[in-house]
């Protein structure tokens, strides 16, 4: 009797300590989850950090607003190499993620830097613009994310404003934006005709907010008609993260 007393008590504190294991483990699960996230309300961006450490701590993040004039303006510097694309007109796949407006790419599209290739992987949309000139907004910015065989991303940014002739490709996007499609886009004519850049290291603009990635966001502006960005706006009110603390961090400026 003592004997399988004392088994029994084994098999019981086994099963606590597995059941004890199951737990945390459910917890851990649980707590690496992603949370709902999105750009208002108690999901919004003052929020992001309660699901994403970088979002709250980061000290490298996206957007910033860039400076061109007074002590703290960009430095301009000529050892910056100019971007050279390599882009081409390209089928890509339009959709919605409910929080942007996303082109996806296969490989065949890519920019090089210096001695470094990254792939183009998507296009996405912002509305109003997420970085700033002077603390000023333009209508629209479009993201082109980069990436190399490491995993390191580069992502170039386009100012979109109102002020110009419309740009043919973009509009193109916008009449197809919708619903998912298939969508010839003419990349090269997505880019303005000064290459000029501002560079700076930074992070993703939505959780998880994952720093180490290399902006650079080109000088000059693209344009489109105000019914194109009323016309997105309808269906993502706004989709921009505050710019957000500098820092120990410096912005160059490319004059190519």
């Amino acid at each position: 009797m003592i004997v399988e007393s004392t088994r029994e008590s084994s098999l019981k504190s086994l099963c606590i300590a597995l059941a004890a294991t199951a737990l945390v483990s459910a917890s851990s699960a649980r707590a690496e989850e992603p949370k709902p996230w999105s750009y208002e309300d108690q999901t919004g961006p003052e929020h992001w950090g309660e699901g994403a450490v970088d979002c709250r701590d980061g000290k490298h993040q996206s957007p910033i607003d860039l400076v061109t004039v007074g002590e703290k303006a960009a430095k301009v510097s000529s050892e910056l190499p100019p971007i050279v694309f390599q882009w081409s007109k390209s089928i890509g796949h339009l959709i919605n993620k409910g929080h942007a407006l996303q082109v996806n790419f296969e490989n065949g599209n890519s920019i090089q830097l210096g001695d470094a290739k990254y792939d183009l992987t998507q296009m996405n949309f912002h509305a109003p613009s997420e970085h700033t000139v002077d603390g000023k907004h333009a209508a629209l910015e479009v993201h082109f994310v980069h990436k190399n065989p490491d995993g390191v991303l580069a992502v170039v940014s386009v100012l979109v404003d109102t002020k110009g002739a419309a740009n043919k490709a973009l509009a193109v996007l916008f009449k197809a934006m919708d619903k998912p499609v298939n969508v010839e886009i003419n990349l090269p004519a997505l880019l303005p005709e000064h290459r000029g850049y501002f560079r700076y290291e930074g992070s993703l603009t939505t959780p998880p907010c994952a720093e180490q990635v290399q902006w650079l966001v080109l000088q000059q502006h693209l344009h489109t008609r105000g019914q194109h960005v009323r016309h997105f706006r309808s269906l993502f009110k706004q989709n921009a993260r505050p710019t957000q603390a500098l820092n120990d961090r410096v912005v160059a400026s490319a004059p190519h």
